[in-house]
């Protein structure tokens, strides 16, 4: 499961291989055979998973690695409207949804211009626009942006009876990562959740005293 989530982080930033592993502190191997494995990107992004990562891949390229910020051509009148549409984004934070409203278009429309148009224009916008539309998806937690199935899926397992170091050693993160998602992040997620968590660990903690208890001094 844990591949999966790789897949969807590396497409919901413009991180190169290395910067994933240390936003998700797991291995760079980790993360590299993830985006090599085509079967698995398929099942992710669907039958054109291959060609979307691929996309991504290059842009991504084309922003890391440009020498330079270029300022971008408009060589038509629909060019201009993709640019007022990627500042207003930028700077109101606004979603696909609400911006075609503001634009009086429809928000494939807008989707599409984003998606087909603005990288060719300018990968500076839409890096940018790119940073704003994922923040938009993502829960805030503890003052960064945290993928939810990740803290989640760590609960689950937490339920499931799995130790802190379990956990840890299961999906490729420090104990201390795992130990600062269950014990602070997941109050910002769910309440309730956090509240069992809490109790679980808890119980983990007073487990070897309770198995010492009744032993021979």
């Amino acid at each position: 499961m844990f591949d999966k989530i790789i897949i969807n982080e590396y497409m919901n930033h413009f991180f190169t291989p290395i910067q994933l592993s240390v936003f998700l502190d797991i291995p760079v191997d980790t993360i590299l055979t993830a985006l090599s494995n085509e079967e698995l990107i398929i099942s992710v992004l669907g039958k054109n998973g291959l060609d979307k990562l691929s996309i991504h891949k290059d842009r991504i390229d084309r922003w890391i690695y440009s020498s330079s910020v270029k300022p971008y051509n408009i060589s038509k009148n629909e060019d201009n409207l993709v640019v007022d549409i990627a500042n207003y984004i930028i700077s109101t934070g606004s979603s696909i949804r609400n911006t075609a409203s503001h634009f009086g278009l429809g928000k494939s429309t807008v989707h599409d211009y984003i998606e087909e148009k603005l990288p060719s224009i300018s990968i500076i916008l839409y890096k940018n626009v790119f940073d704003v539309l994922m923040s938009n998806k993502s829960i805030k937690i503890s003052g960064s942006f945290a993928n939810y199935d990740i803290v989640y899926y760590e609960y689950e397992l937490l339920m499931a009876g799995y130790s802190l170091n379990d956990i840890a050693r299961i999906l490729g993160f420090s104990f201390q990562k795992v130990q600062r998602d269950l014990g602070n992040r997941l109050s910002s997620v769910d309440e309730t959740m956090a509240k069992k968590s809490k109790e679980k660990l808890k119980e983990h903690r007073l487990l070897p005293l309770l198995e010492n208890q009744f032993k021979s001094q």
